[in-house]
């Protein structure tokens, strides 16, 4: 619509602000873990839109619980059910694959003494003392002191990862130009991609028909026609959190947790939350339509953060100039049916005005990230 066509400002400000569409509300209750309301089936326009937006958060798939994704038989028509179920087979096998992958490796950083964590969506998957798969990605993400990468790319490699560069049209893997490698990673806050080939053997009858019937779970998985696809485990070596955000202090606060037997590394629940924030608003701030599925993580860190959690985010926030952003993503929270205790509203409120004299740019205060969250601008 032309700036000619509102009869004011007010009218104009409200079409920016325009409220979510049917399916788009349906896909934050499920981002939330949560039954979208009302319980009633959806038109096959809101249907297939939902479908289509749930496999761009594919992040989350796995968290789908096999109650709430009964429910959705009551939302959604059979083909779109079977589309959702499908994708979730393929994603959920997918990272299963990929964490006992990469178990190797983080089990010999831990013998090996070395100060690391597993970070993002990997820490996210071990919260819980017997965790389902609950957070997928492309990746597995592991943060070492700076001094430490040799050493852990030396165990990266004895656990059966090599170094390797995407090549985008076969979406594979090769290995790596060693020169290349070493100029982007001297420009970057990690190590370029270690992988491993995997072969999966004990897939179930209704994942191997799933990836070889949907052309969609193929970016997953490849060898559709052979009797045992294969994907990759990807490994990411960290040592920042970005060209300016370390990890000095992640790593110093990190504490370890039992699961299954192995002895795993976390952040404290404050660094894991500044992470989620950071990545969703930064993300956000210079792409469209990346990092939704994001605030599945901020949701579930949430009844972590304590109030004296929460202040130690918030100094966190305030020592990376990082409060406007923090704004930005938290005061969203209400949308996906989350009640943010007094504490952080009181923050959300207080952060709403910037310091008198504030520089946008110097606080990182780049506007709003929630439409181009949606891929609006």
């Amino acid at each position: 619509m032309p700036i000619s066509d509102f009869d004011s400002a007010r009218e104009m400000a409200a079409w920016a602000e325009a409220p979510l569409d049917r399916a788009e509300r349906d896909l934050l209750a499920l981002i939330a873990g949560s039954t979208p309301s009302p319980k009633s089936r959806r038109s096959d326009e809101d249907s297939k839109e939902l479908v289509d937006l749930l496999l761009r958060s594919w992040n989350i798939l796995p968290s789908i619980s096999d109650s709430l994704f009964g429910e959705l038989a009551v939302l959604l028509p059979k083909q779109e059910l079977a589309r959702i179920a499908r994708a979730r087979l393929a994603v959920t096998a997918f990272v299963k694959a990929q964490i006992a992958a990469c178990l190797p490796f983080v089990r010999a950083l831990d013998r090996s003494g070395l100060n690391y964590a597993l970070l993002k969506g990997s820490a996210m998957s071990f919260l819980a003392p017997e965790p389902p798969v609950l957070r997928a990605g492309w990746d597995f993400d592991v943060g070492v002191a700076y001094p430490d990468l040799k050493r852990a790319e030396a165990l990266a490699a004895a656990s059966g990862f090599w170094p390797a560069e995407y090549v985008p049209s076969t979406k594979q893997f090769v290995h790596a130009d060693p020169a290349l490698r070493a100029q982007v990673e001297a420009q970057h806050y990690e190590l370029g991609f270690f992988v491993r080939r995997l072969e999966v053997t004990n897939l179930s009858g209704e994942t191997i028909d799933a990836i070889r019937t949907d052309p969609w779970t193929q970016r997953f998985w490849f060898g559709a026609g052979e009797k045992n696809p294969w994907c990759y485990a990807v490994l990411d070596i960290h040592h920042a959190i970005s060209r300016d955000i370390g990890l000095d202090e992640l790593l110093a606060e990190a504490g370890a947790v039992i699961i299954g037997g192995d002895r795993l590394r976390l952040p404290d629940p404050a660094w894991l939350a500044m992470h989620a924030i950071f990545k969703i608003y930064w993300e956000g701030v210079h792409g469209y339509g990346k990092g939704l599925y994001q605030y599945a993580d901020l949701i579930r860190l949430l009844p972590r953060l304590t109030q004296v959690k929460f202040a130690h985010l918030v100094a966190i926030l305030d020592r990376f100039n990082f409060i406007a952003g923090s704004y930005y993503v938290l005061r969203r929270l209400p949308l996906f049916g989350v009640a943010l205790p007094e504490f952080a509203r009181q923050f959300v409120a207080a952060s709403r005005v910037p310091k008198p004299g504030t520089d946008p740019i110097q606080v990182n205060d780049l506007g709003d990230m929630w439409w181009k969250l949606w891929g609006r601008r």
